[in-house]
């Protein structure tokens, strides 16, 4: 159906197109990266990093399907739930780890291993 060398070529193209995706990604980030780190808010932000990562996939698994039914199953009620219910984990995450760094700090501490502190 196919001569013999197209699947070989397409297996190359595709492997180039991700390689020159990543190679354009990390390059053109700078400017980003640049831009985020002169913001006050982007820096606190940073703080946060270890406690949004730890919270939010265990609260995504627990929250998706209840969402998914408070909203009925609508089909443009998926697509706002996959924006909003992440955004929602990330800012409780973040209100979570600012009150416990405030509150209890050797606890916030110990929580994430001295990052954020």
């Amino acid at each position: 159906m196919f001569g013999n060398g197209v699947f070989p070529c397409l297996i190359l193209l595709h492997k180039l197109t991700v390689a020159s995706g990543l190679i354009a990604a990390w390059f053109g980030g700078d400017a980003v990266v640049r831009w985020c780190m002169r913001r006050h808010w982007f820096v606190w932000l940073t703080s946060f990093s270890f406690i949004i990562y730890a919270v939010h996939a265990p609260w995504v698994a627990i929250a998706i399907d209840p969402v998914f039914d408070l909203l009925e199953r609508g089909a443009g009620h998926q697509m706002l739930t996959y924006f909003l219910l992440p955004l929602s984990i990330i800012a409780f995450a973040v209100l979570l780890g600012a009150a416990l760094r405030r509150l209890w700090p050797a606890a916030y501490g110990v929580l994430t291993g001295g990052r954020g502190i």
